[in-house]
């Protein structure tokens, strides 16, 4: 998951490296949740992952996995019938306790961007109904006015 501009300062400033190390070095760049592999193409049915290629990709141009894939997913996107969905997984990782600042092991996990949204939903919507609930104002009722 990108983060957002106003949170960058809560993560360290080594996060690039840990986050690399988990996806890549621990992970071995495959969703720790469901298990599909980092830049594949395809399509998801009943949230089931369907490849219609997975990386090591070889570019022509000696592009990388990431660009390779971005084009595959193009390609597929062009020829493909419009039912279908065609996606590129994007691994992230995710800190289980919603801390950014706590970075140990134990608190990482490799997802996929589903596993992820998925894992998240119910913080995330928490999150939502405090931030548009800071801007409202709070009606203050007297027992007569709750009555009537």
């Amino acid at each position: 998951m990108p983060i957002k501009p106003e949170n960058r300062k809560l993560y360290p400033p080594n996060w690039p490296e840990i986050s690399r190390r988990i996806r890549i070095g621990r992970a071995k760049n495959r969703c720790e949740v469901c298990g599909v592999k980092n830049y594949s193409v395809g399509y998801r049915v009943n949230g089931e992952f369907h490849y219609l290629s997975a990386p090591p990709y070889y570019h022509p141009a000696g592009f990388s996995d990431f660009i390779a894939a971005i084009e595959l997913t193009w390609d597929y996107k062009a020829r493909c019938d419009q039912d279908i969905k065609i996606i590129m997984i994007l691994l992230t990782v995710a800190h289980l306790d919603h801390d950014p600042s706590n970075c140990a092991d134990n608190n990482l996990l490799c997802m996929c961007q589903r596993c992820h949204n998925i894992y998240d939903r119910a913080h995330r919507n928490e999150t939502m109904r405090a931030t548009r609930k800071k801007g409202q104002l709070e009606l203050q009722f007297t027992e007569y006015e709750r009555c009537n």
